[in-house]
């Protein structure tokens, strides 16, 4: 599998004042996220094709798995002291799945093939501060034919009845009273 050269792509620069995606968050600290890079190569094995989406304590990216010769989703958690609370709570969120709370994977491969295109040909905005570059997203197309059921993101989901405030959730998926910053509870992810 050739792999693409990324870094000498023409592309829409974003102002350094101008805040985006996980820059959002009220908590932001650029230091606690993995400074990835559109083109690098992670352990000698996944190139990183596009930022496919972020959220409070990780960002997504579509990545080429030189070995197995497919797309795959890196899912590259900050760096927090916090973070085994966090993939605690993510066990115990995943201890309370059901059937109708569950993600279908992608059988029709072409729409990554086609996200990398895209990559290529209209690279996404971005901006660096700092020597550090942060992507807009870029969304997938709707794939011809789903997959198997698969488990997904739950880094901001929540058990129980207990009403939260806080911002979450990437603004494509989010909830109508997040985004009315509305008290909200569990059912944001169904």
């Amino acid at each position: 599998m050739e792999t693409p050269d990324f870094l000498e792509l023409e592309f829409i620069r974003i102002p350094p004042g101008e805040r985006v995606e996980e820059e959002l968050f009220k908590d932001y600290e650029a230091s606690r996220y993995y400074p990835a890079i559109i083109g690098q190569v992670i352990k000698d094995r996944y190139q990183i094709v596009g930022k496919l989406g972020f959220g409070a304590s990780s960002t997504v990216w579509l990545a080429r798995d030189l070995e197995g010769r497919r797309h795959v989703a890196l899912k590259l958690f900050i760096h927090s002291r916090s973070m085994g609370k966090q993939l605690d709570r993510e066990v115990s969120i995943y201890k309370h799945i059901k059937a109708d709370n569950i993600m279908f994977g992608i059988e029709d491969d072409s729409v990554f093939t086609a996200f990398e295109e895209e990559e290529l040909s209209d690279p996404c905005p971005r901006k660096t501060v700092d020597g550090r570059s942060i992507y807009v997203s870029r969304e997938l197309q709707i794939p011809k034919a789903w997959g198997a059921p698969v488990l997904c993101d739950f880094g901001s989901a929540v058990t129980g009845e207990v009403e939260h405030l806080e911002d979450v959730q990437p603004d494509i998926y989010r909830a109508p009273e997040v985004i009315v910053e509305a008290p909200w509870s569990y059912s944001i992810d169904i």
